[in-house]
């Protein structure tokens, strides 16, 4: 979006289930209060904007050269295993990766949002260690990185032992100009091809152990739910925000899978029983 200037985004996926995603002019989802605006608004009487309908194939020549131009051009194929449900996002991957090697696989979620990668040297490395290991690369270039207040905690304790600098920012606010400048909190791609390019491995390696559940939540009624806050556990900490007019998003983070999959159910369970006027 940033790369061609709107003004906001729309974004539609699902079959059986139709999703619609809102993203403001810097590329990040529209926050809370907006997106409550949204679903609460009667259908306007009369278009105040008019636009057009442009074919994909020229958004997709614009950003693959954008990205080649970023490391001053496309080069060989690098070496990687690209695995995606989404053939028309699997395609892109192709333009910059062989797609053929098993040491390094990339699995890219269909809507192209996510990405995690398995390494045969270090295992399964999630989204959350791929943009880690790319702030730090920024960092050993002397550039502060900006991660939102809702990264992972352990990005925080990372900072004692590295020169990283973190600077965290709210979504819900007015996003700063330097978060656009580092687009691989939103571009997968960028963000893998650089990696892939700059020793992905010795990166990770580098990194602390993390890991995050996140689920969507369909409820009956969500006057009760305390969206838009973080809480505290022993062994982790809980995130809940609003997606929808009766759903919610719950993301939980500790620092191993097992705990963050076992806090994210249970505050699951806590959240239906709300949303459905129960005690907890």
């Amino acid at each position: 979006m940033p790369l061609i200037s709107a003004d906001c985004g729309i974004f539609i996926s699902g079959e059986n289930c139709i999703k619609i995603s809102f993203f403001g002019e810097r590329g990040f989802p529209v926050t809370s209060e907006l997106l409550t605006e949204i679903m609460k608004a009667e259908p306007a009487e009369t278009v105040e904007k008019c636009g057009k309908i442009n074919q994909s194939t020229s958004f997709r020549s614009i950003y693959i050269d954008n990205i080649a131009d970023s490391f001053g051009g496309t080069g060989s194929s690098i070496p990687a295993g690209i695995s995606c449900g989404n053939r028309s996002v699997r395609s892109l991957w192709l333009e910059f990766f062989t797609g053929e090697d098993d040491s390094l696989v990339f699995q890219i979620s269909d809507d192209g949002q996510r990405v995690n990668a398995y390494s045969s040297q270090v295992g399964f490395i999630s989204y959350e260690k791929l943009i880690l290991a790319h702030a730090l690369n920024l960092s050993q270039q002397g550039q502060a990185v900006y991660l939102p207040e809702n990264f992972h905690y352990g990005a925080d304790f990372l900072t004692s032992e590295s020169p990283l600098k973190i600077i965290r920012f709210s979504t819900e606010k007015k996003i700063p100009e330097e978060v656009v400048k580092q687009r691989f909190l939103l571009d997968p791609l960028y963000m893998c091809t650089h990696l892939a390019r700059n020793n992905i491995i010795k990166s990770v390696k580098a990194l602390p152990q993390l890991a995050s559940a996140k689920r969507e939540i369909t409820i009956d009624s969500v006057e009760n739910i305390p969206y838009g806050k973080t809480i505290l556990e022993n062994d982790g900490r809980i995130i809940i925000s609003r997606s929808g007019k009766n759903r919610i998003t719950l993301l939980a983070q500790a620092y191993s899978s097992e705990t963050a999959a076992e806090l994210c159910s249970d505050w699951s369970e806590k959240l239906r029983r709300i949303g459905s006027q129960q005690n907890i």
